[in-house]
């Protein structure tokens, strides 16, 4: 798992932040499928973050990535789902990891 995060801002504590991610953890453990707890993780890391979109790949074996889930609050913008990336996309520090 990677997940790319910045600071915490000075309005928000610490204790705070973790229970929105013990939340988050609480309902995983309720998914069943895989496909379910993928979108679960993407619509708790946006809601968490505030990001714009957050998105889960999966990493073939040639490395290339596909979008498998994705939450975009703002609906506004174009879906990426099922998209295909070149494995060049993914830095090679990063694919290493795969």
């Amino acid at each position: 798992l990677l997940v790319d995060v910045e600071t915490l801002p000075p309005t928000e504590n610490s204790f705070a932040a973790h229970q929105r991610v013990r939340v988050g953890i609480n309902k995983l453990q309720s998914t069943d499928n895989v496909a379910s707890m993928c979108q679960l993780v993407v619509e708790e890391v946006s809601s968490t973050t505030g990001y714009d979109r957050c998105m889960m790949y999966k990493f073939h074996e040639d490395m290339h990535g596909e979008v498998i889930s994705e939450c975009r609050p703002n609906e506004n913008l174009d879906s990426l789902l099922g998209i295909h990336y070149p494995a060049t996309d993914v830095p090679q520090r990063t694919r290493d990891q795969f």
